[in-house]
């Protein structure tokens, strides 16, 4: 691609200002170098301004430079076998530090923040970080733009099957990092500026209390005890239910060494930075059964599956028991706050079990019992039929 130097319109002053020329896609682009010289004191042929001194050999020196940047993006972008286009070329030349590869830089961020966020944030930002190379190998900060964002996401919904509200996770993982790449001043505003990422509300899923006593004593009668998978993960999850305990807890909080009599003492946290909130959870005869059964004697207490494992022999269950819910395990927890405030109707103390920071997301909760108490009234008026 060929490169020209041009001046543009005289000025009041009678200087003009130099630009370098070049065409993408047949389409004229042109950069401002910020040399201004009278038109009969620049070499047109050259490309240079004429003369003798220190002031023309720094204007020259100027004009070189722009060249030889504009160069530099042309011959990169060739050699990776990649498309130029007048936007890519003027991100590229605008913002040099655009031209960073952004998996390398996401790579050192993700380290970075190791120190300030707990394991599974890490995890959760390491399986982001595999997904977008899955997307795409090679990524410059100066790719990045709506579209981009807006490809990235079609292509989770298409390959990945992801939901609403996945995306919502995915996407606000990437708009965490390119926060993080502005605060270190390698690019200038976060393109998620003009990004709107669609969250969807769901309703939380809940074993209503039958059904937990039902699995229960399947658990109790060994319904499983020939299905070794089935059976771990059913303990597992009845733990959950009888606890509030996630995923996360059960598998990094839930140890012999943080059980103090009949009580699991841990701290949950987000990210190390965060003020750390310890929480005390009694644990009842059924949590401690499931805790024997294990079988295990050091360590953590369950050795528990992933969760889209578990999530998946889940399914199963909830099928081989006729309930028509999306069982996984954050119904677990789920489940032991609805029965909870059904039963005790103490929000304080369910918050503090929770590990919630805001009493309202623990209202969450009592809105559903109240859903739960406005649909037994009305089947109880419908019985009334007179």
């Amino acid at each position: 691609m060929s490169v020209i130097t041009n001046l543009g319109k005289v000025r009041n002053d009678g200087t003009a200002p130099v630009y370098i020329v070049t065409y993408v896609n047949r389409d004229r682009v042109q950069f401002l170098t910020h040399v201004y010289c009278h038109p009969d004191k620049f070499d047109k042929v050259k490309g240079r301004v004429k003369g003798r001194g220190k002031r023309v050999n720094q204007q020259n020196l100027i004009i070189e430079n722009c060249r030889s940047r504009l160069n530099k993006v042309f011959i990169d972008y060739e050699l990776q076998n990649k498309k130029l286009t007048p936007k890519l070329l003027k991100n590229e030349y605008n913002n040099p530090a655009l031209r960073i590869d952004f998996h390398k830089f996401l790579e050192e961020a993700i380290k970075e923040r190791k120190d300030e966020s707990a394991p599974r944030t890490i995890a959760r930002d390491e399986v982001f970080q595999r997904r977008l190379k899955e997307f795409r190998k090679e990524i410059a900060f100066s790719e990045i733009d709506a579209e981009f964002i807006e490809l990235f996401r079609r292509w989770l919904k298409k390959e990945h099957k992801n939901e609403t509200n996945t995306l919502h996770k995915q996407l606000k993982i990437f708009r965490l990092y390119l926060n993080i790449a502005k605060r270190k001043g390698i690019i200038k505003e976060n393109p998620f500026v003009s990004i709107r990422v669609k969250k969807q509300k769901t309703d939380r899923v809940f074993l209503e209390e039958d059904e937990l006593q039902e699995l229960w004593e399947s658990y109790l009668e060994g319904k499983y005890i020939d299905s070794p998978a089935k059976h771990t993960v059913l303990r597992h999850f009845l733990f959950m239910c009888f606890t509030g305990m996630d995923h996360g807890g059960l598998r990094e909080s839930v140890r012999f060494d943080n059980i103090f009599g009949n009580t699991l003492v841990f701290v949950r946290e987000k990210t190390m930075t965060q003020k750390k909130e310890t929480t005390k959870l009694p644990l009842t005869s059924k949590a401690i059964r499931l805790i024997d059964d294990e079988g295990k004697k050091d360590g953590n207490c369950f050795a528990a599956y992933t969760e889209p494992r578990m999530n998946k022999v889940l399914k199963q269950i909830a099928e081989d028991h006729k309930i028509n819910k999306r069982v996984t395990t954050h119904v677990g927890r789920h489940t032991f706050a609805t029965l909870f405030i059904q039963k005790t109707a103490d929000v304080a103390t369910l918050q503090k079990l929770l590990g919630h920071s805001s009493i309202t997301t623990t209202m969450v909760y009592v809105h559903i019992t109240d859903q739960q108490i406005n649909k037994q009234m009305k089947q109880f008026d419908e019985l009334i039929d007179f």
